[in-house]
Order: C-alpha cells, then structure tokens, then sequence
C-alpha cells in the first residue's frame, strides 16, 4: 500500500482529494493537516511515501515544509494556478497539480511520482526570481536563486553559499549546475568555483584576477581563461569592474 498525506489549509480542498484517492487501488490515507505547523509532528508519526503539499497556506506555506520531510518522501505540490509557484516546479521539474484538481491529472502524477529521476521531466533554464530545489543529504529546501552567492565543488557534491550565510551541501557538479543554471548570471571563475555575478562587488586586474563578492573581505582568484567571459558578464549586468 502507498501511504498517503494530505496537507491544505482548505478543508473542502483536502475532502475533495481524499474522494479522488480513494478510487484508485493500492492508496492508503495515513493522515492530513491544515497547515504546516499542524502536519510537522503528525508526518513524524506516520512516515507517509508521499505527500500532497499545498503552497499557499496561512503562515508558514508549503515550500518551508519541504525541508522537514525525509528524503525519501516524495511529493506532489498542489497550487491554486499560482504562476510564481508554477515557474518553481517547472524550473525544478517537480510535479504539481492545480486546483481544482483533475481525476486524470491527479492518477498521472502519483505515477510519475515514483519514477526513477531519469524519466523525469527536464528542468528549464533557472533564471531571476526563480526558486531552486536543493536535494539535501538529510531532506531538501527551496532556496532563491538570487539568494545564492556562490557554489563551491566538494568532491562529488557541491556547497551552496547563500547571501544570508546559509550554506546547503548538495549532491550536483558544478558542470550540472552551469547545466540548469543562466549562463550569463552564473560565472565559473575557475574550476571548483561559481560565482552569481550580481553579488560581485569589484574586479581587480593586479597584481592578479580576483573577483570580490558582498559580504565577504577575502577574494576570489580568477583563472585567466575565465576572464574574458566574466568581463563580459559584468558588463551586460552592470557591475563593477
């Protein structure tokens, strides 16, 4: 049996659903919250397979209960045809479903859900005001992309360094990253290292390359095959030179 949670700050919403699911074979309903605060210790206990999320929620909304889900629960976002949130699962290929939700939408999505990542759906190109899916090592997170203000190699992950000191260490290359990242906002400085280039602060050319981002007083080194693409990213954004 796949066990089931169902999480809608709509009571209506969440009855709605449950009539859905349980037409089809094979589904268990273990639980349902409100809210997030509500399903936080409720998900404790009952350690769904999967989870139907919606975004927009009164207090905490549904992306900032990502984090405190297992990585091993998959999810299946549910938004009222919110186009920000849309843009978030599309950039991420994430699966969602929009209210009111679909019979058929709906049987597709639990399929999908279980698919090995392979079969998934190709991400499109992140770009400002994005939100990015971090798949953690102990759950996941949604962070903003113009949060990040730099991504640094780990061996065979890599750290992402946010503006508001936050740091998440996740299992993606820095080649996957410039894969689904804007290759105009993102520059890769040097091998292991790439830098958002709105958080660069100065371009120093002496006595050798190095880039200062905000926030941080040490700076960055910058090979010379780098260069000349970084300069010409700095000027398109306008940043200092």
């Amino acid at each position: 049996m796949l066990k089931v949670f169902l999480i809608d700050d709509e009571r209506i919403a969440r009855l709605s659903v449950r009539a859905l699911l349980e037409q089809i074979p094979g589904i268990e309903i273990v639980g349902e919250a409100g809210g997030a605060a509500i399903a936080r210790p409720l998900l404790e206990k009952t350690r769904p397979d999967l989870v139907l999320l919606d975004v927009q929620m009164p207090g905490a909304d549904g992306f900032s209960l990502v984090e405190h889900l297992p990585p091993s629960t998959r999810i299946i976002f549910v938004t009222a045809s919110d186009r920000h949130a849309v843009r978030a699962f599309e950039v991420n290929a994430l699966d969602y479903l929009v209210k009111p939700v679909d019979p058929a939408r709906l049987r597709s999505a639990l399929a999908r859900a279980f698919q090995e990542p392979a079969a998934a759906a190709r991400p499109v190109a992140a770009q400002p005001g994005d939100l990015l899916f971090l798949p953690l090592d102990r759950g996941r997170a949604f962070v903003p992309l113009d949060g990040i203000r730099r991504i640094t190699s780990a061996r065979n992950t890599s750290v992402v360094w946010m503006g508001d000191g936050r740091r998440f260490t996740v299992r993606r290359s820095l080649d996957q990253w410039q894969r689904c990242l804007n290759r105009e906002g993102f520059q890769r400085i040097q091998r292991g290292l790439l830098v958002q280039v709105p958080w660069i602060e100065r371009l120093e050319l002496a006595p050798r390359p190095r880039v200062f981002l905000r926030g941080e007083p040490a700076g960055w080194p910058v090979s010379r095959r780098a260069l000349t693409a970084l300069r010409h990213a700095l000027a398109r954004w306008g940043s200092a030179a």
